[in-house]
């Protein structure tokens, strides 16, 4: 294969974004340069979904859920910055649904989100 995108410095050798930094961090990169354009503008619109998931101790009841709230960056040039909920902030949307539920020995409840 032939990734000359990885080669140009003018486009960061295709590097298109980091997700979630203060998380994970994966990076996101792409092989060519219609993919690194049209990632880039998907960005640029907010069209990009991301999908998560997550053990967490407990049992959450079965129905879908939403969290809404405009989310700040408190300090964005300092890299442990945390997000506040601000009425200035950029509106931010999370759907939380459950998979499934498991019983762990002794007696620990956990669900998969």
């Amino acid at each position: 294969a032939d990734f000359k995108i990885a080669f140009d410095v003018n486009r960061a050798h295709g590097l298109v974004h980091r997700l979630d930094r203060d998380t994970s961090g994966a990076i996101l990169w792409a092989h060519s340069y219609d993919g690194y354009f049209a990632a880039r503008l998907q960005f640029a619109a907010r069209s990009v979904r991301k999908h998560y998931v997550c053990l967490c101790s407990g049992f959450m009841q079965h129905s879908k859920r939403f969290f809404e709230a405009p989310l700040l960056e408190t300090d964005p040039s300092d890299p442990a910055t945390i997000s506040v909920v601000a009425a200035n902030g950029r509106p931010a949307r999370t759907e939380v649904l459950d998979i499934k539920h498991l019983v762990c020995p002794p007696k620990r409840s956990l669900s998969l989100v």
